[in-house]
């Protein structure tokens, strides 16, 4: 095998571990504020997520729709909900669009031509012909939208237990 198409293939495994590796801890996040939402009883939460969040038939994407919903329940002033969670769903919504795409799409084994000159990774969807190619910007700017969806998942859990959250999820 050729050093350059070896080359390839490690930074496209790398890259799709570590979208996939970021995505993963925010999903189990939501999945345990699903959860004790829920139930503060651990038994139940256990059987909760057994038998239902963790289960193929509840998507990443139904988990934070659940979520967000769970949101405005314990938040239901408008105003408040919108200072605290503005654009928190439309985030969301791009990190598991890119973990779908990371998740099924296919990275070609041999480095196809017409791409930019540098990329992280290559994916094509299903058994069409058309590449996405992710530069390094691409990835560095989802993974930033996955540790800001992090932080404000943490404001919530905060505002969550203490009422109150400690810190401001806004820079």
């Amino acid at each position: 095998m050729e050093n350059t198409t070896l080359d390839y293939l490690q930074k496209g495994y790398y890259t799709r571990g570590r979208i996939l590796n970021n995505t993963i801890s925010l999903e189990l996040g939501i999945e345990e504020y699903i959860v004790r939402y829920i139930s503060n009883e651990e038994t139940k939460r256990d059987y909760i997520m057994q038998l239902f969040l963790s289960t193929e038939k509840i998507t990443f994407g139904n988990k934070t729709d659940i979520f967000m919903k769970i949101l405005k329940l314990k938040t239901p002033d408008a105003k408040e909900f919108n200072k605290d969670y503005d654009g928190f769903a439309t985030d969301l919504e791009k990190v598991v669009s890119m973990r779908n795409r990371f998740a099924h799409d296919i990275m070609p084994e041999i480095k196809p031509e017409g791409g930019p000159e540098s990329y992280e990774i290559c994916l094509r969807r299903g058994s069409t012909n058309k590449y996405t190619f992710y530069t390094n910007e691409l990835i560095n700017a989802h993974i930033k939208i996955i540790d800001k969806c992090q932080v404000r998942l943490f404001y919530a859990i905060l505002k969550t237990v203490i009422g109150k959250p400690l810190i401001s999820h806004q820079s």
